[in-house]
């Protein structure tokens, strides 16, 4: 989707099947989750809208004021604009490499989030708790590290489409929607409408498997 005050481009790119671009997850206790799903991609780079064979690590090199590079996070505190991510790996996986980057590159780092992993939580005080006793069922928690960038969560989503205010006033459900969020949209009648529309375009996306 396009960002507002950002260059705009055609993207050609096939559908990506639910599951099959997951790099880190939190699944279910009790067998592997996503099984269904044969073929893992690694992640996605595209140039001018069109996807590109290359490493992550080389595109980040190649990056500049005029690109974009897209982290998402395990938790994010909305009203502070803060988000985290668990990394698992000694030199801090994929946000380790973004990191390093960050500080001679002037690339926009945005965090694509759902607003069902908001918290209250400070975050800056989180990540600075000593970790190394944290354990979860049966092993170490991995280490929770600030992710620098902008959130972009259901509610800026909207605004991209639509001249309105967007405020979370539920979260939760049942019967496959425990992960669920309600949203209350405001405006005028003819942008509310317009918010609606595009809502219901994505709306039914298959479920990972």
């Amino acid at each position: 989707m396009p960002l507002k005050n950002s260059t705009q481009m055609n993207v050609s790119i096939k559908i990506i099947v639910p599951g099959s671009f997951v790099t880190g997850r939190i699944s279910p206790t009790k067998g592997e989750g996503l099984t269904k799903v044969k073929k893992r991609i690694p992640e996605i780079i595209l140039q001018n809208g069109k996807r590109q064979e290359m490493a992550f690590t080389e595109a980040l090199d190649a990056a500049s004021d005029f690109d974009i590079v897209f982290k998402g996070a395990n938790i994010i505190n909305y009203s502070r604009n803060k988000a985290t991510v668990f990394t698992g790996s000694p030199t801090g996986g994929t946000l380790g490499h973004i990191l390093r980057r960050m500080k001679s590159d002037k690339f926009r780092l945005i965090v694509p989030v759902g607003l069902e992993k908001n918290s209250s939580t400070d975050l800056l005080q989180l990540v600075n708790k000593p970790q190394r006793k944290f354990r979860t069922i049966g092993k170490k928690i991995p280490k929770l590290r600030l992710v620098p960038g902008e959130l972009f969560t259901e509610i800026e989503a909207i605004r991209q489409f639509a001249d309105v205010e967007v405020t979370q006033i539920g979260s939760g459900g049942i019967a496959g929607a425990e992960g669920a969020v309600v949203l209350a949209i405001r405006g005028e009648e003819d942008e509310v409408h317009k918010a609606l529309k595009i809502i219901k375009k994505v709306q039914g996306e298959p479920a990972f498997k």
